[in-house]
């Protein structure tokens, strides 16, 4: 029953209890590249329509969630409780006009993805030593 596990990641008992979703191959969910990109995170309250949760995580603070999220194809939001640290990754597009949840779950809040940060610029080439001029014989 899809609705235990739901209730048991949001409301863990017990760390044991805790049991991971089942992940859908089609997904691709790991984005298994070197090169994976960090985006801006807007936090809001938590939104009435969360879409479709793709994974979740408990025992994570708020910066492992947002690498999380980075890292997973098709995350575009995720909620995210400091409480718990507790970390949900949602499918759905949301913005900060879209109606928040009442009542909301506990201190949960949606964090939406954002805008890509660039990658740092590639430090300077070492500037070659002097050539010393030659010392006549």
């Amino acid at each position: 029953r899809d609705w235990d596990w739901h209730f048991k990641t949001y409301f863990p008992v017990d760390a044991s209890e805790t049991v991971p979703p089942t992940i859908d191959a089609a997904i691709r969910p790991w984005n298994n590249s070197e090169t994976v990109h960090q985006h801006h995170y807007v936090e809001r309250a938590l939104v009435a329509d969360e879409g479709r949760e793709i994974y979740a995580m408990s025992g994570v603070t708020l910066f492992e969630c947002e690498e999380l999220c980075d890292r997973t194809l098709a995350c575009r939001s995720f909620a995210y409780s400091l409480v718990q640290k507790s970390c949900h990754l949602k499918d759905a597009e949301v913005t900060l006009a879209d109606a928040a949840r009442i009542p909301a779950y506990l201190d949960f809040k949606t964090f939406i993805k954002g805008t890509q940060i660039p990658a740092p610029a590639p430090p300077p080439a070492p500037t070659p030593a002097p050539t010393p001029a030659p010392t006549p014989a």
